[in-house]
């Protein structure tokens, strides 16, 4: 699996966090369009893919460490579940 469906896999759970993207969206301090746009299955053409800048903004605005989100992550350290 590459990078960007890593990152993509990643930000679905994260999601979980929320009860909604759009306070998730706020908490990155981006628009909820622009979330759902990472958020959306790559063969939708209104798809992005994540760069390096927007996963190290994720992981500054979500407090987990820098460089998690590319790779596949536990889920208590993407759930913010400290079991």
């Amino acid at each position: 699996m590459d990078v960007k469906e890593v990152r993509r896999r990643n930000v679905r759970l994260m999601l979980k966090r929320f009860d909604s993207q759009a306070q998730f969206a706020k908490q990155l301090g981006m628009d909820p369009a622009q979330l759902w746009q990472y958020l959306a299955d790559p063969v939708h053409k209104s798809s992005r893919t994540m760069g390096d800048r927007v996963a190290r903004r994720i992981e500054v605005a979500t407090q987990i460490p820098y460089g998690c989100m590319d790779h596949p992550m536990p889920y208590n350290v993407i759930s913010g579940d400290r079991r």
